[in-house]
């Protein structure tokens, strides 16, 4: 019984070791002891965070082993989300890039992935190592600071940067600073290379198209477009296509809408009669798109001088629109 219970402490203390030493390797996994690039071990294949938001755009943070910054260009290029193609992330601001970094977790989280900024050699503002920066979507870029001060100077577009040698042409979140760093293109796969080591992946950006203006007709052929807010009955409204061959400031083919996605007034009203109905409204040639909304489903109330109308077309490009009225009919 004494030698049996020997052996069971001798067994607990082994199983004890083993368990603290898969403990110790599990953090360390998790984040780096220092400032060095760090890669983590799961990340292929391609690992994502959650789609964060920012100013109408939309961010992700991709993890992949050690991407060329063209793979990872290729990659962003090629990914979608509601619809919309992603790209590199472009930080035009210092105030998108503190807010992005911040959102997508920062720190180490964000440690060395890459960004849509490279630098152009063939660019007549070429120096080293600030000059003929650009980034991939044409947006302007706004300069750095040099060296890492604590503030940039009032021109630049970022906090913390670390730019240097001249073969470092590509964009790269870089240490816990939140900074960015100029980095080679294709990175070394030792983590303890002098350069920095690997990257970790890249943080694309999705944004979505821009809103169509329209114009729109409330009641149309009346000069006030009277709307009764107790009417029982319906609201016509047309949407309209534009020429600019007509004189118009745009063109548009109001036939183009999709009638099944539009709403209309403050309570987001949808059409009363399926379809629509294609007419010359405004004669002029064009064809136009006209709609019929329940009244009382519109939400327009007694003082309302305006009212919007929102909806897609057919090839998922979003359309607003705004008329004036005139509620009557009020006590």
């Amino acid at each position: 019984m004494k030698h049996t219970r020997q052996w069971i402490s001798i067994i607990s203390v082994v199983l004890l070791v083993i368990m603290m030493t898969a403990c110790d390797q599990a953090a360390r996994s998790v984040e780096p002891e220092s400032n060095e690039a760090y890669i983590n071990p799961t990340a292929s294949p391609l690992l994502t965070s959650s789609v964060v938001t920012w100013n109408g755009h939309y961010y992700m943070a991709t993890f992949d082993d050690n991407p060329t910054w063209f793979q990872a260009r290729d990659a962003a290029a090629n990914m979608t989300y509601n619809g919309w193609a992603g790209h590199l992330a472009t930080f035009t601001t210092k105030d998108e890039q503190e807010a992005v970094i911040g959102l997508l977790g920062g720190g180490w989280y964000i440690n060395a992935l890459w960004l849509g900024g490279y630098q152009d050699v063939n660019d007549p503002n070429y120096t080293e190592p600030y000059g003929g920066w650009k980034w991939i979507t044409g947006e302007q870029w706004l300069g750095v600071a040099q060296n890492s001060p604590p503030l940039p100077r009032a021109d630049a577009g970022f906090n913390n940067t670390y730019f240097n040698y001249s073969s470092e042409e590509h964009l790269i979140t870089w240490w816990n600073s939140g900074g960015i760093n100029d980095y080679y293109h294709s990175p070394a796969s030792n983590l303890g290379d002098a350069n920095g080591g690997p990257a970790r992946g890249f943080i694309v950006e999705y944004e979505a198209p821009p809103v169509i203006q329209v114009l729109i007709d409330i009641h149309p052929g009346s000069t006030t477009n009277p709307v009764n807010p107790y009417s029982m009955g319906d609201t016509p409204v047309a949407i309209l296509s534009t020429s600019v061959a007509d004189g118009d400031a745009f063109d548009f083919d109001a036939t183009t809408v999709d009638p099944s996605t539009v709403e209309f007034g403050p309570s987001g009203a949808t059409i009363a009669h399926t379809g629509g109905h294609i007419e010359d409204v405004d004669s002029d040639g064009d064809m136009d798109l006209m709609l019929h909304f329940s009244t009382q489903a519109t939400g327009i109330a007694c003082g309302h001088t305006a009212a919007i109308l929102r909806g897609q077309t057919y090839g998922s490009d979003d359309i607003e629109g705004v008329d004036v009225l005139v509620t009557v009919g009020c006590p």
